[in-house]
């Protein structure tokens, strides 16, 4: 009772990521590592400083299933029925990070593109006064930027960390439901 109470206090990304290294001895930070290791992705210098001891780090994509099956199948099939239900809810929390991107994104690009054209079709506008042209091109340099910033800002959204752990997750998840049929499930 008094461990619920504790957990309870702490945030919840604390939380899952506590359940992990108790319940599956799963550490997110090192399996991700492992992960980026794996993909060929450039690791932040943090990350390299804490791993670069490590020898324990498999080399392709057989050797990290190896590592997985060795570790997972000793647990009962109630015990990895958990363990994939705990990735899921990894992979669903990575997922609504982008999906809440993508409608900011679409809604702010929208608003933006509309004000522009709206702009340009005003009927206002003469061109042939200084002050208008001014006004009109400093705000197509403003569209310009904006428009350029989302669109890196979308690419990078793609790309992110988070898409690459959202797929460590799905690809453990295989792994230990690979080992689930075999223990006859």
């Amino acid at each position: 009772c008094e461990e619920l109470k504790e957990m309870i206090r702490e945030n919840r990304k604390n939380c899952i990521e506590k359940i992990g290294k108790d319940s599956y001895a799963f550490d997110k930070k090192r399996e991700l590592y492992i992960y980026k290791c794996l993909c060929g992705i450039k690791l932040n210098r943090r990350e390299w400083k804490r791993y670069k001891q490590d020898k324990k780090v498999p080399h392709n994509y057989h050797e990290w299933q190896k590592m997985i099956r060795d570790k997972y199948e000793v647990y009962t099939i109630e015990q990895l029925e958990e363990f994939i239900k705990y990735l899921e809810v990894r992979k669903r929390d990575k997922s609504r990070y982008g999906e809440v991107s993508n409608i900011i994104s679409t809604a702010l690009a929208s608003s933006i593109i509309s004000t522009a054209i709206t702009f340009c079709y005003n009927q206002n506008l003469r061109i042939d006064k200084n002050e208008n042209f001014v006004a009109f091109f400093a705000s197509l340099m403003l569209f310009i930027l904006v428009f350029s910033t989302l669109s890196v800002w979308s690419a990078h959204c793609l790309i992110s960390p988070g898409k690459l752990e959202k797929e460590m997750y799905k690809d453990y998840q295989d792994i230990v439901k690979q080992i689930l049929e075999e223990k006859g499930k």
